[in-house]
């Protein structure tokens, strides 16, 4: 008989039962043993918790007699003059009272005061380290706490400075130093155990270590280090305790356990294996593909030949669909904005240029009225007027027609950068060339009006720049602080470069430029001219020209200025590609 895709998934579901009970033995074992794992450190914590807290108290004894008897009058006294009467009436009666074996008073220059022992030792009548290294330990903290190594045992000590009951801030430098410390005998070592249910032993850390036996599976050790003077650990209090009870009802627990559940939860979890495999897990890959768009949770399940992966199928043809209509729309959208982007921006720049070629006509025409006029009289009255007086017209009508001519130059050279008709071949140039070169032919007018021109810059540094272009620039530059500048004023050319361009200052002592105007300085649509200290005229065109040409160079070109004191136009310009 043929079995179906049903009956092969029930035989298929029993195989798995009878696999499955017999994992599931191992499998509650080492859960429960993960728990009792827990609670035993949950248990090894709150015995970490316990053993500081105990370790903190029985060191409070000599703590508080250290810190709180330390700023007495009587004891600055004793410190001061030796008083070994009062230092046996209370310092030594206070050792047993405080659990404490020994007790040294030290002056300000460490020579020893008192001293006091219980076990009438004189090897302990100084304190048993180093001198220097007492001093050490005293002068760079005033309240200390460590151990020392003695033939006695493990000596705790605690240190604190000696100084009047006035100062209880302990703000005055201190008058002496209070030593107090205890050994930790056998009986002392003994009362830990008492508390802590604990082995407790003391492991030297500069001693070999016996050989450490393999602890019981449930077993709890909390090592406390102990410190000497110079904070190395000098010795390691180990507590060792056992919690085999805790194991045994383990046992007990998981077997009662494995009984009781066993079946049931088999028998739950492999039904819920079956459902989830073939029921909830598919809806829940359709679910999620529904829930973020994509069709990409259901590779798997769309190869399937189930109702599902006919589903999964076709959900993933939708999304492939809505997504190249997305896309396509997207597409139309974003042609769109560019086209009403560049539509709005052309209807800018012609309303732009048409205002710039108004001012321009204007310019040329005004000029022109002048010019034609001139003529008129030179051609009615030329035959009957002084030498004098055609001396006059002539010149005026040169300086017209010399205005008219850089005018219409700079709007030549103009239209030649907005046309792409002006050829741009950068190239590393001497910018000290280039300026002698400007200089050179502009010696002349900074000579009639007695301005001096002058470069502060090295002479090496090189500008990766169109020459006759970057000519053009600073000729106009240039020009205009000459133009600007009283007599016998100054123009400086400085440079300097950064680690991404050239920066070249011009600045003159000139007249300055109003904070209004100089935001009309760059814009076509804002014709701004203005004569010089010497009458000169000027186009209007010139920063114009000069703010195309540096943003052909993709560089920028700033100004400042204060009226009377003179103008900075600054050009950066980046620097030559790197090879």
């Amino acid at each position: 008989m043929k079995i179906g895709k049903t009956q092969y998934k029930i035989i298929l579901l029993i195989t798995l039962l009878t696999l499955f009970f017999t994992a599931i033995l191992s499998f509650i074992k080492e859960s429960e043993e993960k728990e009792l794992t827990r609670i035993l450190a949950e248990e090894r914590a709150t015995k970490q918790i316990l053993i500081d807290n105990i370790f903190a108290l029985v060191g409070k004894g000599i703590e508080s007699w250290a810190f709180n008897d330390t700023y007495w009058d009587e004891m600055v006294a004793c410190v001061v003059n030796n008083d070994t009467t009062w230092g046996n009436e209370i310092v030594a009666t206070a050792l047993p009272t405080y659990n404490a074996h020994a007790a040294w008073l030290y002056k300000t220059n460490f020579t020893l005061a008192y001293s006091t022992n219980i076990m009438g030792d004189k090897e302990l009548t100084e304190f048993p380290l180093p001198k220097q290294e007492l001093v050490e330990k005293l002068t760079g903290k005033s309240f200390n706490y460590f151990f020392v190594n003695t033939k006695h045992g493990l000596l705790e000590v605690r240190t604190a400075p000696v100084q009047p009951s006035s100062d209880i801030a302990r703000k005055t430098p201190p008058r002496g130093f209070f030593l107090v410390g205890r050994i930790w005998t056998p009986d002392y070592i003994r009362h830990f155990n008492l508390i802590t249910s604990s082995s407790t032993s003391i492991i030297f850390t500069n001693k070999n270590k016996p050989e450490e036996k393999k602890s019981p599976l449930y077993s709890i050790v909390i090592n406390k280090p102990l410190f000497d003077h110079k904070g190395k650990t000098l010795a390691t209090l180990s507590f060792a305790s056992n919690s085999e009870m805790l194991k045994e009802s383990a046992d007990a627990l998981n077997w009662q356990l494995i009984t009781g559940v066993m079946l049931a939860v088999g028998l739950l979890i492999a039904i819920s294996l079956f459902l989830i495999r073939y029921i909830t897990a598919p809806l829940r890959k359709i679910s999620r593909s529904l829930e973020h768009e994509k069709s990409l949770f259901l590779s798997d399940l769309s190869k399937d030949k189930t109702e599902f992966g006919k589903i999964a199928s076709m959900i993933t043809e939708f999304f492939r669909q809505k997504e190249e209509l997305t896309a396509e729309m997207k597409r139309r959208v974003k042609v769109e904005a560019e086209l009403v982007k560049s539509s709005e921006e052309l209807k800018e720049l012609n309303a732009t240029k048409d205002k710039f070629f108004s001012i321009i006509a204007h310019d040329l025409r005004g000029p022109f009225n002048g010019f034609l006029g001139l003529t008129e009289i030179l051609a009615e009255e030329a035959i009957t007027m002084e030498k004098k007086e055609l001396s006059r017209l002539s010149k005026q009508l040169h300086k017209t027609a010399k205005t008219q001519y850089r005018l219409l130059s700079d709007l030549l050279q103009w239209s030649r950068i907005q046309s792409g008709r002006m050829e741009f071949s950068p190239a590393l140039y001497s910018l000290s060339e280039l300026v002698e070169f400007v200089f050179d032919a502009l010696k002349t007018n900074a000579a009639n009006k007695n301005i001096s021109l002058n470069k502060k810059f090295d002479s090496s540094i090189k500008i990766f720049v169109d020459f006759e272009m970057m000519q053009v620039v600073m000729r106009n530059l240039i020009s205009n602080a000459i133009k600007f500048t009283n007599f016998g004023g100054g123009i400086t050319v400085k440079a300097r470069l950064t680690d991404f361009s050239s920066n070249i200052t011009i600045t003159d002592t000139g007249i300055g430029i109003p904070q209004d105007v100089i935001s009309k300085l760059f814009r076509i649509d804002m014709h701004h001219s203005t004569d010089g200290t010497n009458q000169e005229q000027g186009t209007g065109l010139g920063l114009i020209l000069c703010k195309e040409i540096i943003e052909r160079h993709s560089g920028k070109i700033l100004v400042e200025s204060t009226e009377g004191k003179g103008s900075s136009f600054t050009i950066s310009i980046p620097l030559a590609p790197k090879a």
